[in-house]
């Protein structure tokens, strides 16, 4: 079930960025760059917990994990400030990044089950669920 609360969260990222129009390209951050943004992260999430096999490596990944959070929230932020996409580039986007974020989707979830199936990647799992802290830390 969390496992679906992460792909979620990974989801309405790419969907909030997907759903705006860029009516200032000048003045606002280009929603492929968004889009490449959003598929490099989910690839180094993927990295990081196919490293993960026992306790010690969760315990170092913890500090990995949280930066990638962080990560998630700011290509967020980005997004809503990059403006509404046009249909045709909304479009154009998704034949564009759609094969790549397929298969980054998938290759995170299969990790994701793995860990959830762990004792010591619950934990690591939960961690992507959770915002990450105000920028104080």
């Amino acid at each position: 079930m969390t496992r679906f609360v992460i792909l979620s969260s990974i989801s309405l990222i790419i969907a909030a960025g997907l759903k705006a129009e860029d009516n200032k390209p000048e003045a606002k951050e280009s929603h492929d760059k968004l889009v490449q943004d959003v598929l490099k992260i989910m690839q180094d999430t993927t990295k990081i917990l196919k490293d993960v096999k026992n306790k010690e490596q969760a315990d170092k990944a913890k500090k990995d994990v949280i930066a990638l959070v962080e990560r998630m929230q700011d290509v967020k932020k980005r997004y809503a400030a990059a403006g509404e996409l046009t249909k045709e580039k909304d479009a154009e986007l998704e034949k564009k990044y759609k094969v790549d974020m397929d298969d980054a989707y998938k290759s995170l979830q299969a990790e994701v089950q793995r860990l959830q199936k762990a004792e010591y990647g619950k934990e690591i799992v939960s961690l992507l669920e959770q915002k990450p802290k105000p920028a104080g830390k």
